[in-house]
């Protein structure tokens, strides 16, 4: 295909991105700093239509850095759209960014996206190092910004007694950043010379293990109770290990009990994440409240990570403690009270700051 066909379907595809970000202009978004990457996107697609246009026929070599860009736009575009006020679940947001801020001093964006159907994390924005230096030597624009891609399952959106699981997808973004379970499953792979597992594997499992505690220091044993549930027979794979295995290492983190996989990896944080620690960072307010049916006034960040462990409390005991509801209203009550004691919590804070 000559450069001549390449700028027409390029234009294209361009034209597009720009459509669509423009109709986001007037997006309400969570965070300031997602308006400012909006801005950056709209001033990158300008220029590349530009220069795309501007391509000789010499230039052949510099179609596969448009297409580079184009992808970085799609990406991008694809977790901006589905990150505004009136979809995103801030509440759950919210406390994802306090984690982040024990984690990362520089703590980068959460953003989402609902199309794929199922809880994930991917870190294509969030290792864009090298095309931002590009984007920015080539455009004068500078994508500063890192994004933690986060996939919320849309009916599951406001489902806060489901939303546990981001803090799971976050915990990859974390092994990401400090380079967790690569590292340690090299280490058992090549230096102790374990070799009971390929060497992907070691390193994939080490990955959920990880991931697994990360969540279970703040939402506790919650995290192993949706795992049993949604993947209870699940046996050892190349991408993830066990059920079983990954209950027990949970278990025996929360409950303080020797176990190799929680030693390694403790060990492994304490080396490579700035003597940070794997540790329990939540405490379960009283269900009081809720049996009132009123919000429960969160006290500190310790209890906005344990009201999740509340509502599953009062959820359990739906029967005793919301006597003569039916199922749906129960639900609807504790949801709904969940998410305005975390919401009350964020205004206080707001006040505060």
């Amino acid at each position: 295909m000559t450069v001549s066909m390449h700028k027409n379907y390029l234009v294209i595809e361009l034209c597009q991105l720009k459509s669509k970000l423009l109709e986001l202009t007037d997006a309400q978004y969570f965070t300031n700093a997602l308006v400012n990457y909006h801005q950056k996107l709209v001033a990158l697609v300008e220029k590349l239509i530009l220069s795309v246009i501007s391509l000789s026929a010499e230039d052949y070599k510099r179609i596969e850095r448009f297409k580079e860009y184009i992808s970085f736009l799609q990406e991008s575009l694809i977790y901006l759209e589905d990150s505004t006020l009136n979809i995103t679940p801030y509440e759950t947001i919210f406390c994802l960014e306090k984690v982040l801020k024990d984690w990362d001093e520089t703590p980068p964006i959460i953003a989402t996206s609902l199309k794929a159907g199922n809880y994930h994390f991917r870190g294509a924005l969030s290792q864009n190092g090298a095309l931002a230096d590009l984007i920015q030597k080539e455009f004068d624009i500078e994508f500063s910004e890192e994004l933690v891609q986060i996939g919320i399952p849309q009916l599951e959106v406001y489902n806060y007694l489901y939303n546990i699981v981001i803090y799971h997808e976050v915990g990859h973004y974390i092994d990401q950043l400090y380079d967790i379970s690569y590292s340690t499953g090299n280490e058992v792979f090549y230096i102790k010379e374990d070799k009971s597992k390929s060497e992907e594997a070691t390193i994939n499992h080490l990955a959920e293990h990880f991931c697994d505690l990360f969540a279970a220091q703040y939402v506790g044993p919650l995290i192993s109770e949706y795992l049993d549930f949604k993947a209870e027979n699940d046996s050892d794979s190349e991408s993830h290990p066990s059920t079983k295995s990954r209950i027990e290492v949970v278990n025996d983190f929360l409950n303080k009990r020797p176990n190799k996989i929680v030693d390694l990896l403790t060990n492994a944080i304490k080396q490579s994440a700035d003597n940070r620690e794997l540790k329990v960072r939540f405490e379960v307010p009283s269900t009081e409240s809720f049996e009132e049916y009123l919000p429960h006034i969160i006290k500190d960040e310790n209890e906005l990570h344990g009201v999740y462990q509340t509502a599953w409390k009062i959820w359990r005991n739906r029967e005793t403690l919301l006597a003569g509801l039916s199922a749906e209203q129960s639900f609807d009550i504790i949801n709904n009270l969940t998410g305005k004691s975390i919401a009350n919590y964020m205004i206080k804070q707001s006040w505060k700051s």
